[in-house]
């Protein structure tokens, strides 16, 4: 994806749950069996809300939820590797927990405004991010609008 391009989570992971043992070695929760790959709301580790996302453009990507951003290469290879995200953020995944828990639809559009490599703020472009958003949120409200009349 570019900086600025806006794409819609289909899915979510809490990434970075679970245990990391003596060698620098990572098991998730679910590989530990603290909780089952599909208990509610899970289905096989990921969060994946019920929403019918034909009506909107934007491309569909899997998500990653972090306590720690990702700022150094080997821990950014090894997370990429294990789960192939095309978005990091650090709420994602508890938005998508609470909505399935209480059984409420959602949508989450992220707008990218970095890449996760080495931190380098020179190359971060918060403005046209958040332009990039409200646009997008706009239409989407739109084809909402347009459902309802």
């Amino acid at each position: 994806m570019k900086i600025g391009e806006v794409a819609l989570v289909s899915s979510d992971i809490f990434s970075d749950l679970g245990v990391q043992h003596a060698d620098g070695s990572f098991t998730d929760l679910f590989e530990v069996g603290l909780i089952k790959a599909d208990s509610f709301p899970f289905k096989e580790g990921k969060l994946l809300p019920d929403f019918d996302y034909s009506a909107f453009k934007h491309p569909l990507v899997a998500g990653i939820s972090v306590n720690l951003v990702h700022g150094e290469q080997t821990a950014i290879d090894e997370i990429t590797k294990r789960y192939q995200p095309t978005v990091e953020s650090m709420e994602g995944a508890a938005f998508f927990y609470v909505c399935l828990k209480v059984d409420q639809k959602c949508l989450q559009v992220r707008a990218i405004s970095n890449f996760v490599e080495k931190r380098n703020r020179d190359n971060w472009n918060i403005p046209l991010a958040i332009a990039s958003l409200a646009n997008a949120l706009t239409e989407i409200i739109d084809v909402y609008a347009k459902r309802i009349k």
